[in-house]
């Protein structure tokens, strides 16, 4: 599928015919093209508008006729056509979405971290040499982002 932003210059140049054939091309003119496209995640499409009015009244007047172009475009680019859904947020409600959405990306990412079952501190030999880095590691996996964070560990060289 194409990127999102070129669907939506698409879907927007519709948008524009379709209100000014409608004699409502001061509607497009404030509101829709307050959308700004921002990302695609899961089929939903999120577009940032400057403030709450505009949210509002882009959800409440328009926002049939923008989910409605924008599925024809989407179906007409691709080979299987889906469902697609329109988020329209503020600024701030944005930040908190990337905020989610990093965390949960974040959370997967570190479900799949294979690790040597080997490398355990129970197999780790301490000696002399070693024992405040293993002391330090061992307070950083107990408490983890608590202490020594970040935990670095050099070698020095004789």
């Amino acid at each position: 599928m194409q990127s999102f932003t070129r669907l939506w210059e698409k879907a927007l140049s519709e948008l524009e015919d379709f209100y000014t054939k409608n004699n409502n091309g001061i509607i497009f003119t404030t509101y829709i093209r307050q959308l700004m496209p921002e990302f695609e995640n899961d089929g939903v499409y999120y577009f940032k508008v400057t403030n709450e009015y505009y949210q509002e009244q882009l959800n409440t007047r328009f926002f049939q006729d923008v989910h409605g172009i924008l599925q024809q475009v989407c179906d007409s680019e691709t080979d299987a056509p889906h469902p697609i859904h329109i988020k329209i947020v503020t600024p701030k409600e944005l930040d908190q979405i990337l905020l989610e959405i990093n965390e949960s990306h974040a959370e997967e990412e570190s479900n799949n971290i294979s690790l040597n079952p080997y490398y355990t501190f129970d197999t780790f030999v301490v000696g002399n040499s070693n024992k405040l880095a293993h002391a330090a590691c061992v307070a950083v996996a107990d408490a983890t982002g608590m202490s020594y964070n970040p935990l670095f560990i050099t070698a020095a060289l004789d």
